[in-house]
C-alpha cells in the first residue's frame, strides 16, 4: 500500500513538472474574401499561444520561425484545433489545422516563449461551429486557486451571411499583454484592446464551460473580479497576495448593435495576471505620439518611437532595462535599442518598425511593456492598426486611447488603445 502511494505521488510530481507550461493565448479568424459566399470559402485562422520558456516543463524557442516542440516535452495536447460544438453538417467543410505553432519571439526577462501559426482552411457556405485548443494532459503554470488547470481556448466560426449587408462577418481582433502585472494593495482596471473591422458593437464576457475547461471564472482569479463594457472592455481586479498568478478567460464578441441578443462571432482572449509589490517610487510610464488607430498599407513601412519615462532615471538602480513587445501578426515589429536621452535622463526611447505583408490585411494590434532594473513594469501601451492592400487602411468607428497608468491611494488603471 505504501509503495503504491509513493508511486502515485511520484507520478503526480512528474506530471506536474512535465506539463505546467501554458500561459494563455488567442485564436482569431477572418474570411479571406468576405464577399465570397460560394463553397469552398477560404478562412484564415491564427493561433497565438504563450509558454514557459525554461525549466523541465519549458517550451524553448528553437529559433524564430521554427516550430516549437510541444508533445515530447510536455505530454500535451490535442494535435489539432478540433470542432467541439455544433459539429457535423454545419462544420462539414472543416479540416482541423494543427496546433503546433511557430516561435515568434522570446522574453528572457519574463522567461516566456511566444508562438503563432496561421492556416487557411476551406469551409462550406453557412458553416457555423466552435473550434478549440483543448488540453488533455498539459496544464497552466501554477495558478491561484484550483490545483487542476487543464485549459480550453475556443472560437466561434460563423460563415452565415450577415443580415444587414449580405457579407460574411469578420470578427474583432484582440490582444492583452501576457502577463499583465498589477500591484498589491490597489484595485486595477485592465483594458482589453480590440478592433472590429466591420465597425460592430463589441463586448466581452467571461468564458464558460467548454470555452475554458478548468480555468473558468472564478476558479483561478479573485471572485470579486468583474467585467464591464462601458467605453470598451475592462476587467476590474483587486489582487490578494504578492506573487499570485491569476487566469482571466474572456470571450470578445461582436453584435449588430448594443441591444442585439446574439453575437455574430466569439473570439477568446485568455491571459495571465501576476502580482508585484508596489515600489516607493513612481513606476515607469510609456507612450508615443501615434494616433489610437493607425491606417497602414501592405509593403509600406510604418515606424514610431516609444517614450518611457522613469522618475529618478539618473539613478542606475532605476534605469529602464527591457521593453517587451507582443503583436497579433508575424513576423513581428523590428525593435531598436533602448536609448537614454542625453539631456533628460528620465527619458528612454526605443524605435519600432514594421512593413505589413499581404497576410496582415485587416486589423492588427501591437502591445508593449517596459521594465526597470528592479523588474517594475510600466503601463501596457497598445496601438491598433488596419492594414489594406492597395491603399492606407481606414480605421472603423471613433478610436479612443488612454496611454498612461494613473494611480491613486485605492485604484490603479491600466489602459490601452481601443477602437470601437
Amino acid at each position: 500500500m505504501v509503495k503504491r502511494l509513493l508511486l502515485f505521488i511520484l507520478l503526480s510530481l512528474i506530471t506536474a513538472i512535465k506539463s505546467s507550461h501554458f500561459n494563455g493565448g488567442t485564436i482569431t479568424w477572418k474570411p479571406v474574401n468576405n464577399t465570397d459566399l460560394t463553397t469552398p470559402i477560404q478562412v484564415s485562422i491564427t493561433q497565438n499561444y504563450v509558454w514557459v520558456l525554461t525549466g523541465s516543463s519549458g517550451i524553448p524557442c528553437p529559433g524564430v520561425g521554427s516550430l516549437v516542440v510541444l508533445g515530447t516535452r510536455t505530454g500535451c495536447c490535442n494535435a489539432t484545433l478540433d470542432c467541439i460544438s455544433n459539429c457535423g453538417t454545419t462544420s462539414a467543410g472543416y479540416v482541423a489545422p494543427l496546433i503546433v505553432p511557430y516561435c515568434t519571439s522570446v522574453s528572457t526577462t519574463l522567461s516566456l516563449t511566444y508562438s503563432q501559426r496561421t492556416d487557411i482552411v476551406n469551409l462550406n457556405s453557412n458553416d457555423h461551429f466552435t473550434a478549440a485548443f483543448v488540453a488533455n494532459s498539459g496544464s497552466y503554470r501554477a495558478l491561484y486557486g484550483s490545483g487542476t488547470r487543464l485549459w480550453a481556448v475556443a472560437t466561434d466560426i460563423d460563415l452565415r451571411p450577415r443580415t444587414d449587408n449580405g457579407l460574411i462577418n469578420t470578427p474583432p481582433i484582440s490582444l492583452v499583454f501576457i502577463p499583465t502585472s498589477i500591484p498589491l494593495g490597489k484595485t486595477t482596471k485592465i483594458q482589453v484592446p480590440y478592433v472590429d473591422p466591420d465597425g460592430d458593437y463589441v463586448a466581452c464576457r467571461w468564458s464558460t464551460g467548454t470555452e475554458c475547461k478548468d480555468v473558468c471564472y472564478p476558479t483561478n482569479i479573485p471572485a470579486n473580479t468583474t467585467v464591464s463594457n462601458t467605453d470598451g472592455c475592462f476587467i476590474t481586479i483587486t489582487p490578494l497576495s504578492v506573487s499570485d498568478w491569476y487566469c482571466a478567460p474572456l470571450q470578445v464578441e461582436d453584435f449588430y448593435t448594443s441591444t442585439s441578443s446574439s453575437s455574430l462571432s466569439s473570439v477568446p482572449v485568455q491571459f495571465l495576471i501576476n502580482v508585484y509589490t508596489m515600489p516607493t517610487y513612481t513606476v515607469p510610464v510609456m507612450n508615443s505620439t501615434d494616433s489610437a488607430c493607425i491606417g497602414v498599407q501592405v509593403g509600406v513601412q510604418w515606424s514610431t518611437t516609444l517614450d518611457v519615462y522613469q522618475a529618478g532615471g539618473t539613478l542606475t538602480s532605476r534605469s529602464i532595462s527591457t521593453i517587451d513587445v507582443q503583436q497579433t501578426f508575424t513576423p513581428g515589429v523590428t525593435e531598436g535599442s533602448i536609448i537614454q536621452a542625453t539631456t533628460d535622463h528620465s527619458l528612454y526611447t526605443e524605435s519600432l518598425s514594421w512593413t505589413p505583408q499581404q497576410a496582415d490585411v485587416g486589423p492588427q494590434i501591437v502591445c508593449a511593456v517596459a521594465r526597470d532594473s528592479s523588474n517594475i513594469p510600466s503601463n501596457t501601451y497598445c496601438l491598433s492598426f488596419v492594414v489594406a492592400s492597395d491603399s492606407v487602411g481606414s480605421c472603423p468607428g471613433q478610436p479612443t486611447t488612454v496611454t498612461t497608468t494613473t494611480t491613486t491611494s485605492t485604484t490603479t488603471t491600466t489602459t490601452a488603445t481601443t477602437t470601437t
